[in-house]
């Protein structure tokens, strides 16, 4: 239990450096919000998570497991770029 428990807070430390860091993207989320309103940080979130939810099932399912084709690290690297 106390592994779980480590490892729930690493992942709270982690996230949160990468979530409250300054840049383009902290910028933009507070400029919205103070434009939108209350519900800004909703809208947000379902936007992130339209993106990512999608590749947290590839993972899950183990797609990632195609990294050791070459071709799929090239297409993934060009998609990617874009």
């Amino acid at each position: 239990m106390n592994e779980i428990i480590a490892f729930a807070v690493t992942v709270v430390i982690i996230s949160s450096s990468g979530v409250m860091s300054p840049g383009p993207l902290f910028a933009a989320n507070v400029t919205y919000g103070l434009r939108q309103g209350a519900k800004a940080g909703l809208k947000m979130a379902y936007g992130h998570t339209v993106v990512e939810f999608p590749l947290i099932l590839l993972l899950g399912l183990g797609v990632i497991s195609l990294d050791k084709f070459p071709e799929f690290r090239i297409i993934i690297s060009i998609i990617g770029a874009n």
